[in-house]
């Protein structure tokens, strides 16, 4: 949009007087994406987000899961000696995954009940070693004739 010099006079002014920037495009008539542009442009002072009010709690975040550590305790066998607390930094597994390969057969006139092949999958892929051998396949490289 190209802005004139009354206009932006009127939206500074209207911004001041705390109009929302929708109410500020009905009476300019262009969008309300312009006029948010325009105001961050002429760098006019930031509103609190509608959202986020002060004094209403947010939700807690749920906290960041990074890098776990399991802690391994191990216990003597004879009560002879002390006993003995290991702690080991090991991070732990994601779960695997199973194959989702379908098993029901290509001929199969009605498909069946869901039935996969329920291997362990390849980290990253949905499928086993087997079937992602027969899913990702490379396409030729065609030459533009």
């Amino acid at each position: 949009m190209d802005w004139t010099d009354d206009q932006v006079v009127r939206l500074r002014r209207w911004w001041a007087e705390g109009l929302v920037a929708n109410e500020i495009a009905n009476r300019l008539n262009c969008s309300r994406n312009s006029v948010i542009g325009k105001a961050h442009r002429l760098k006019l002072t930031r509103r609190p987000s509608p959202i986020h009010k002060k004094g209403t709690p947010q939700p807690p975040r749920a906290p960041s899961v990074r890098k776990a550590t399991l802690a391994i305790v191990v216990a003597p066998i004879h009560v002879i000696a002390p006993p003995v607390s290991v702690v080991a930094d090991l991070p732990l597994r994601k779960p695997v995954r199973p194959c989702c390969w379908p098993m029901w057969g290509d001929k199969a006139p009605v498909p069946r009940p869901a039935l996969f092949c329920a291997a362990e999958s390849v980290p990253g892929k949905v499928y086993c070693v087997q079937h992602c051998r027969i899913a990702y396949v490379r396409l030729p490289v065609r030459h533009a004739a």
